[in-house]
Order: structure tokens, then C-alpha cells, then sequence
């Protein structure tokens, strides 16, 4: 690797090869701008030396933003599914190009990094979002590091907020059981038991179709979810591989998922077959997906009805792994129900209070054992 320095009107500059171009040619480049030619020398032996250690990237007037167009976002296109494409847009426009789009990208710093968290908290975004928003700018900032524009990724030296995990809340047993009474005779009652007993996600839930009913084996498979996009409401793959499962019902959900085909079926009587018929079990009057907000909203409406505590129709999902570990469902088939990739995370999300509780257990046992 080679280079030298000259004078340059009344400063000095360098001028080193950076391998070779597409066309194979030999590629100089040059930095200006030093007071003295010994400063000019030491900063050539330094790219020289991050040259030979493959920490050096060539300058670049690209900015945060047309990197993010140019560079990430097809990326983003070909690896991510729709709905992430979607939020990643979102999150882009509304919080991160406003203060980083303008900023050449090889400038980008911690600081500005740290400026997005503030200016997101002054909206009044969430510790959770405010984290979500800066993976994103970690990983267009990654992405840069791997096509050697940028030296590293500023972001992981940035101070993102704290999240502090609250509780969840979760209906007991009696609680969920009262509910389901209440909406016994509901349009949507096999819905809000599918739900409770599964755990399935909403948008799974709202996907499932009529041959992912077995009612001779007792189970449901799912293997498609409901999603807004783009202002429409589209049926996609689950979020991960392993959300691809079937579930095992008990006889009374096999019962209200049969009492609901006998109504479906009563209102395309009725009212006429659907123009678009795609099986589901869960449908507006006229045949289409129900919209998974709406569906929330619904839910609230049944719950204040009945003066059941305030929970989030995800919590039923929640619930339901919480009451299975309560009845000792070993935690492999709970993790298989709920569709997670690693039982880590099914630990992590569910049994966390009953091991915090079985660890107290311990220590007041060995308590015991020493006191007498």
C-alpha cells in the first residue's frame, strides 16, 4: 500500500491508492487541508494503517437518508415481510428522517442518535417505541458497516431509554369463565373462546379458515393471519416458521366453532354468497376479514359490559399460557401452542412469576431447615 504528501497551496495533503475501481483501475484518492506536512504524514500512516487492518471505509458524500433509500430499503424489500416493510417506513418518516435524513452518512454520531430518543420523547412515544424507532436506525447503521461506508455502528454507543417491564395482566380462571358466559350467544362468541383457550394470536385467529378446522381430530391448524396494510386488510404467513402449527381444541371450543358455522352459513342463506369467498371462519356479514382493531375495540365493549378488570384482548393470549402453567402443562407444549421458536421466550414471557414464586418457596425451605 502506498501513498505521499505534498504541499498544496499553503497546506498539505496526501495522497494514498484504495485498491481498484469496477473497471479495475487503481483508485487515488486524497485528503487535504493539514497546516504542516508532518501532520499530513501522520495522517496518511493512519489510514494506511486502518487500510491494512480493513477498518478503513472510502469518504462519501452520501447522506443518512439517501443511504436509506438507495442502499437499505431494497435490502429491506427483499429480506423483510410486508407488513415490517410498512412499519419500517412509518417509523422512518415520522421520527428518524425529520432528524438524521439530512446528515451525511459517515457523520452520523451517537449524539444525533441520542437526538432522535429525545425527540421522539417530547411526542410522548413509549420507552418500547422510542427503542423500536432506534433498532431501526441501529440497523440501516449495521447494514452501512457491512457495505464499509461507515467504520461502525455510532448507535450501539447511543443511550436508549429504559423499558421497564410491567406486569401483565391476565383475567384468573373465574374471570375469563365469566366473560365467556356473557358472550354466549355473541356473533363472535367461538372467536372469544378460540382466543382464550388457544392462545393464538388476534390476526392468527382471524385468519384461520374452515380446512383448518378438523372437527373429527379436535384441532385447528394455523397457518395464515389477518394484517393491515397499506390501508387494506391482507392474509399473510404467521410471524416466524414455527407460528405454521396445530393447535388441539376441547370439546365445548369444537362445539361453538360448529354453532358458528351453522350461523355463517344462515347468513349466506340470507344475505347471499360472498363475492370473494376465502373460508374464513371469522367474517364480516358480507364475507371479508374482520379488522383486527376493530375486533379490539369490540372486545373492550363486551368487557366494560360485564365490569371485568381492563385487560388487552392480547392478554387472553397471555392468560392462556399463564392458566396452563398453572395446571403443570409442561412447557414445551405450551411454547409448541404458542407458536415461539425457542422456549426461552416462552420462560421469559409466561413463567417468569411462577419461578420468582417457586424460588421463594426455596428459600423459606432452606429457611426452615436451618432455623428448626
Amino acid at each position: 500500500m502506498r501513498g505521499h504528501v505534498r504541499k498544496r497551496g499553503n497546506s498539505w495533503a496526501y495522497w494514498y491508492e484504495a485498491g481498484r475501481d469496477d473497471s479495475g483501475r487503481r483508485k487515488q484518492c486524497c485528503r487535504s487541508g493539514f497546516p504542516t506536512k508532518k501532520a499530513a504524514e501522520n495522517a496518511l500512516a493512519a489510514t494506511l494503517t486502518d487500510i491494512q487492518r480493513q477498518e478503513h471505509v472510502d469518504r462519501s458524500l452520501l447522506t443518512f437518508g439517501e443511504f436509506v433509500d438507495e442502499v437499505w430499503l431494497p435490502h429491506v424489500d427483499e429480506t423483510r415481510r410486508p407488513a415490517t416493510r410498512e412499519s419500517y417506513r412509518r417509523q422512518l418518516k415520522r421520527h428518524i428522517r425529520p432528524v438524521l435524513g439530512h446528515r451525511p452518512l459517515q457523520e452520523v454520531s451517537a449524539t444525533d442518535v441520542d437526538r432522535v430518543y429525545r425527540v421522539c420523547a417530547t411526542k410522548g412515544l413509549s420507552p418500547a417505541t422510542i427503542n423500536v424507532i432506534g433498532a431501526i436506525v441501529s440497523a440501516v447503521l449495521k447494514h452501512a458497516t457491512r457495505k464499509r461506508l461507515v467504520v461502525r455502528n455510532v448507535a450501539e454507543d447511543a443511550d436508549a431509554p429504559k423499558v421497564t417491564r410491567r406486569p401483565r395482566s391476565v383475567w384468573t380462571a373465574a374471570e375469563l369463565s365469566t366473560f365467556l358466559r356473557s358472550v354466549h350467544g355473541d356473533r363472535l362468541a367461538a372467536l372469544w373462546r378460540v382466543l382464550a383457550v388457544t392462545g393464538c394470536r388476534r390476526g392468527e385467529a382471524l385468519g384461520l379458515d374452515w380446512r383448518g378446522v378438523d372437527f373429527t381430530e379436535g384441532t385447528i391448524t394455523i397457518s395464515q393471519q389477518v394484517v393491515p396494510l397499506s390501508g387494506e386488510l391482507v392474509l399473510a404467513p404467521p410471524k416466524t416458521t414455527t407460528g405454521l402449527r396445530k393447535i388441539p381444541i376441547d370439546a365445548k371450543t369444537l362445539e361453538a366453532l360448529e354453532q358458528h358455522r351453522a350461523t355463517q352459513e344462515l347468513e349466506r342463506a340470507v344475505l347471499g354468497e360472498p363475492a370473494v369467498d376465502r373460508d374464513l371462519v371469522f367474517t364480516t356479514l358480507d364475507g371479508g376479514p374482520l379488522d383486527p382493531r376493530g375486533v379490539s375495540q369490540a372486545f373492550q365493549v363486551r368487557r366494560k359490559r360485564v365490569g371485568l378488570p381492563h385487560v388487552r384482548l392480547h392478554d387472553l393470549r397471555h392468560g392462556a399460557a399463564v392458566l396452563a402453567l398453572e395446571g403443570d402443562v409442561n412447557l414445551e407444549l405450551i411454547r409448541r401452542r404458542m407458536g415461539h421458536s425457542k422456549i426461552a421466550t416462552t420462560i421469559d414471557l409466561y413463567a417468569r412469576h411462577e419461578i420468582e414464586t417457586a424460588e421463594r418457596a426455596a428459600a423459606n425451605t432452606v429457611a426452615a431447615l436451618l432455623d428448626g
